[in-house]
């Protein structure tokens, strides 16, 4: 898989040597609720409680060498606001 790094802005490309996946550094989260549900499948009722959680808002893809530099995250102060779902 091809991707572009977000630290150092260099395209990695695939090779016969290396994995290249992209190491994930979640930078932003926000709160969310989800609301009660009810839904059928099959004609059979089921009933979802809803509940509260955290959704990933921006992350970066970084290549192996700049996975081990720090990426400042999102202080919690400074989330996105809650959203309801």
């Amino acid at each position: 898989m091809s991707y572009i790094c977000n630290g150092c802005d260099k395209a990695i490309r695939p090779t016969d040597t290396t994995n290249t996946v992209p190491n994930r550094v979640v930078i932003e989260t926000r709160r969310v609720k989800y609301p009660p549900r009810t839904y059928y499948r099959g004609g059979v009722s089921f009933n979802d409680p809803g509940g509260v959680g955290t959704e990933i808002v921006r992350e970066h893809n970084l290549c192996p060498k700049c996975s081990g530099v720090a990426v400042p995250k999102t202080a919690p102060e400074t989330m996105a606001p809650e959203v309801v779902a």
